[in-house]
């Protein structure tokens, strides 16, 4: 049984062939699929951020995509064409869903709906514009032992830490004896995963956010550089996770003292 966002990207796919091939309105596209079989299973959020998305965005798409053709996109055939877009826009603009989900849903989708090779095609060339815009996830996805990595907290992380680095930044930099540019990499780098976990997984313990941090700190960074790591997390996690910080026995102790 199909799940519900396999069914949405199965429909953005119809949406967009319809597009394609006829320029209708997408209310009408919208409207027409609302009544097919099988419509009121499909996630509706995703559906509709991929299919008005990649309408949104199809120049764009399209100019990313070429470069990766054998041919001019104009003569792609239309179901191809749709499921580019499908797979384009969800590596662009959704990068909370891991880039090899992406090319395997895009690549399921060319099997139900095009020719018979077609989705070694699809395959190849969005492997390939996956590692001009996921560069980083590409890479790592080729490392030894990501394959035992928890991906859902690493793309949680990963994708978070640069979405949001400017603000992590920003809480940062109070905490610095230095300004944010003068950190080291490798110093930024596992401030910004401390920190993000700080902020936005607050499931996770303070303590425990500080501890790795610390641990990655001495495995990458300096002699005395986890030291530095540990003193700004902590300083962060009093500001962010007051109650939790005020509530820890240790953490009152050292206060005390």
């Amino acid at each position: 049984m199909k799940n519900s966002r396999r069914l949405a990207r199965e429909f953005a796919v119809q949406g967009l062939y319809e597009w394609l091939l006829s320029g209708n309105e997408l209310r009408a596209i919208e409207h027409r699929l609302a009544e097919a079989k099988g419509f009121d299973k499909a996630d509706r959020a995703l559906l509709d951020s991929i299919l008005n998305g990649a309408v949104r965005a199809s120049g764009e798409l399209d100019a990313r995509l070429q470069p990766y053709l054998d041919r001019p996109i104009a003569a792609l055939s239309p179901v191809e064409h749709a499921v580019l877009l499908v797979g384009a826009y969800e590596l662009v603009y959704r990068i909370e869903t891991p880039y090899r989900v992406v090319i395997n849903e895009a690549v399921e989708l060319a099997k139900a709906y095009g020719g018979t090779d077609g989705h070694k095609y699809v395959n190849g060339v969005l492997d390939r514009l996956a590692a001009e815009v996921r560069a980083i996830e590409h890479r790592l996805a080729e490392a030894k032992g990501f394959d035992k990595a928890d991906r859902p907290l690493l793309d949680s992380i990963l994708n978070g830490a640069v979405r949001e680095r400017d603000e992590l930044d920003a809480r940062l930099q109070p905490y610095l004896d230095r300004p944010i540019a003068a950190l080291s990499p490798v110093e930024h780098a596992v401030l910004l995963v401390g920190a993000y976990e700080l902020v936005r997984r607050i499931e996770t313990p303070y303590r425990v956010v500080i501890n790795e941090a610390v641990e990655l700190a001495k495995a990458y960074g300096g002699t005395d550089g986890h030291k530095y790591v540990n003193g700004v997390l902590d300083r962060l996690a009093a500001e962010v996770r007051a109650i939790e910080v005020q509530a820890d026995p240790r953490s009152a102790s050292r206060l005390r003292h």
